[in-house]
């Protein structure tokens, strides 16, 4: 099946372009926070992290409602070679941003690659279902998610290492603006994609139009556990991911090749889990695997919590990959935890994607990927501004992350199978 999509002219180039952009989503994001944090303004850091997080995910909030509409009432083909030919526009004036140092001007750089991605996930989404036989949508969206989690460590990679090197303004302008020519180049190989006939209209009231979208994608039972399930997985995913240094530092008395490896560690497993749910379903569009899948999640979380509560840092100096995994068992026990947990996450939240697909028609799906998308921004945001609170309470980064994987126990309940063919 996925030498199949792999060869197939309705999948490939829309995997490339979807793996390019993000690629260059988070070389740019990296590179941007690293030049801001180092040579901009290192004495405002956190505030700066901070707003980068915030500001990528805003369009998703402000613009979701407007992509989904256009995804349903426009060739998604077409769609998406414009969106990439704004991303060329865009590497353009972060090549400019990066030239005159300013930090304002990165950050509104920034803004308007969350645009581009807020615009390209409806369309992305909403092609599948369109492109793809009803057996090759689980393999599809798991490729689709593998391609994202490789492209975003990558990404962290390229844009960290290379705006740290000599040259490093002209390195990371010149890369960001040849991986966007490329997506480009890809998208004019996505076969077009014609709207389904339909009367919906737009009105000149965001709010309302935003509301009309999530109504749309919470109105049934089923697309609503779904919904839900999908933005609680990037509620989690987020809670690791900016615990990971707070861990480094105050648990394991680590460096920072550690939380790469942490990331890398965490990448693979979702990459895996991606792949290997077409497998376990056997290609079918069901989401019986998910309640089982979530609580998977939720114990090796805790697993990991106690090994980490467990851990005994070693040294005066912080460790390096090479001592870290040199103390013993429990480091490998913290890997391993961590590798199935994300396989999890993999497993959970491919399936439901498809799931939607499967469900919804084909006049509506890119407005309900949509409000998907505006979902998953929300509880991104709630995930690190319910981390600042438990932290100001008096948490440590480790009870922030107990808290969110108990949490997730209420999900595996909530995700249960309404059926026997769900």
């Amino acid at each position: 099946m996925i030498k199949a999509l792999l060869c197939s002219r309705h999948f490939m180039p829309l995997f490339m372009t979807q793996f390019l952009g993000a690629l260059n989503d988070n070389i740019f994001k990296n590179a941007l926070v690293i030049f801001v944090l180092f040579a901009l303004a290192p004495h405002n850091a956190p505030l700066y992290a901070t707003a980068a997080a915030g500001i990528f995910i805003l369009p998703f909030v402000l613009f979701s409602a407007l992509a989904g509409f256009f995804s349903d009432t426009i060739d998604k083909a077409a769609i998406m070679r414009a969106v990439k030919a704004a991303e060329i526009a865009i590497m353009l004036l972060a090549a400019a941003a990066f030239y005159l140092q300013s930090a304002y001007f990165l950050l509104f750089v920034l803004f308007l690659m969350g645009t581009h991605s807020a615009f390209f996930g409806p369309a992305k989404y909403s092609i599948l279902p369109q492109h793809l036989p009803p057996e090759m949508l689980v393999a599809g969206n798991g490729l689709l998610s593998l391609g994202t989690f490789v492209a975003i460590l990558l990404g962290a990679i390229i844009g960290t290492l290379g705006i740290a090197g000599e040259n490093g303004v002209e390195t990371i302008a010149f890369i960001c603006l040849a991986v966007a020519v490329a997506g480009s180049w890809c998208s004019f190989y996505i076969p077009a994609a014609p709207p389904a006939p339909s009367n919906i209209g737009l009105s000149l009231h965001p709010l309302k139009d935003t509301g009309r979208m999530l109504s749309l994608t919470l109105s049934g039972k089923e697309i609503r556990r779904c919904a839900i399930a999908i933005s609680w997985f990037w509620f989690l995913g987020v809670t690791y991911l900016t615990q990971f240094p707070n861990l480094a530092v105050q648990v394991f008395h680590a460096d920072e090749s550690v939380v790469t490896l942490f990331l890398v560690m965490f990448t693979l497993g979702v990459a895996a889990g991606s792949l290997l749910c077409g497998k376990l379903l056997h290609d079918r569009v069901s989401t019986h695997l998910a309640s089982y899948a979530a609580l998977v999640l939720a114990l090796f979380g805790l697993d990991f919590c106690a090994a980490a509560k467990n851990y005994t840092p070693s040294g005066v100096v912080p460790a390096n990959i090479i001592a870290f995994i040199a103390q013993g068992f429990l480091p490998l026990r913290l890997l391993f935890d961590l590798f199935i947990l994300s396989t999890a996450g993999g497993v959970f939240y491919v399936p439901l994607y498809a799931r939607v697909q499967r469900l919804i028609p084909l006049e509506r799906c890119a407005r309900v990927m949509a409000g998907i998308g505006f979902l998953n921004a929300v509880f991104m945001a709630l995930s690190s501004l319910v981390g600042l609170v438990l932290l100001a309470l008096g948490f440590s980064s480790l009870g922030v992350i107990f808290v969110s994987v108990f949490m997730t126990l209420g999900v595996a309940l909530y995700c249960r199978p309404p059926g026997k063919h769900a």
